[in-house]
C-alpha cells in the first residue's frame, strides 16, 4: 500500500517490468497466508506483475518476524543481496531512513540497502550487487510528517511545489509519486 502510487506509475504509465520483493509474509496478526494471497493478487491484478516475479524472502518468518520488530541489518543485507543476484534489477525502491511511522523493520530495509549502495559505490570496478556492469538506481519512499498526512487537499499544493522545485534542481523523481530522492549514503 505504501508503494502503490510508485508501482502504478512505473507499470501503467512507464511500462516498467517489475519484480516485487517482500521481506516477510505479513503474519503479525496470524494471517500471513491471507496477506501472501493479497500480495500475489494485487501484484497480478493491479500492477500486472506475474506471480513468478513476486518474491517473499522469509515466508515462514523464521528470521524476519513481521510487525514492529527490528530486523538484523546484516542478515537482511545478505538476503536482499542474494535476491538481487538472482533478479538483476536496474533499480531498487525501499523505505527511507524513517520508515513509515517509524517502523523498525522498514528502517532495517533502508539500512540494508544503504549498505548495499555503499558497497556498490566503493567497488572500484563497479560490479558489486550481483557482478553488475552498470550501477543500480537506489530510491527511497519519503516518509511525510503528520501535519502532511492529515492536511488533506492542502498537501496537494505542497506536493506540487516540491515536485516543481525538485524538477528544477535536477534531482530524479517520478511524476507525482512519493519518491523524493535518490538513496543518500552520507
Amino acid at each position: 500500500m505504501f508503494f502503490a502510487p510508485t508501482l502504478l506509475t512505473l507499470t501503467s504509465i512507464m511500462g516498467v517490468n517489475l519484480h516485487m520483493v517482500s521481506v516477510s509474509s505479513g503474519n503479525s496478526a496470524g494471517i500471513g497466508h491471507v496477506r501472501v494471497k493479497e500480495l500475489f493478487n494485487a501484484a497480478s491484478l493491479v500492477y500486472g506483475i506475474p506471480k513468478n516475479q513476486v518474491h517473499i524472502l522469509d515466508q515462514d518468518e523464521k528470521q524476519f518476524i513481521d510487525g514492529f520488530h527490528e530486523w538484523p541489518i546484516s542478515e537482511l543485507y545478505t538476503a536482499v543481496l542474494d535476491k538481487i543476484h538472482k533478479i538483476q534489477p536496474r533499480g531498487v525502491i525501499t523505505f527511507d531512513e524513517w520508515g513509515v511511522s517509524g517502523h523498525p523493520n522498514h528502517r532495517a530495509c533502508f539500512l540494508a540497502l544503504k549498505q548495499l549502495k555503499r558497497d556498490e559505490d566503493s567497488n572500484s570496478n563497479g560490479t558489486s550487487a550481483g557482478e553488475r556492469k552498470e550501477k543500480m538506481i537506489f530510491l527511497a519512499l519519503e516518509s511525510v510528517p503528520l501535519w502532511r498526512k492529515y492536511s488533506g487537499m492542502l498537501d496537494l499544493f505542497y506536493s506540487r511545489f516540491l515536485n516543481y522545485y525538485i524538477a528544477e534542481t535536477n534531482i530524479r523523481t517520478l511524476w507525482t509519486d512519493p519518491i523524493r530522492y535518490i538513496l543518500k549514503c552520507n
